[in-house]
């Protein structure tokens, strides 16, 4: 199964972008950004790995891939 990092979860684009990945294929998203955790509680679900971090924070970005 192929599995699709999406930085800048939490944004209005990466959202839909997000959602119809889910509802059109059978990829496994890795969600990252600022408070993910919290702010797409939601969108948690066997195929979805949500990550909490910035674009500075270079070992958690290495983590996420």
């Amino acid at each position: 199964m192929k599995k699709i990092l999406v930085l800048g979860a939490a944004g209005q684009i990466a959202r839909q972008f997000s959602q119809r990945l889910l509802a059109e294929t059978d990829m496994e998203l890795v969600l990252y950004g600022r408070n993910i955790s919290t702010r797409l509680a939601a969108l948690k679900e066997d195929r979805v790995s949500l990550v909490d971090g910035t674009f500075q924070d270079q070992k958690a970005l290495m983590q996420a891939l």
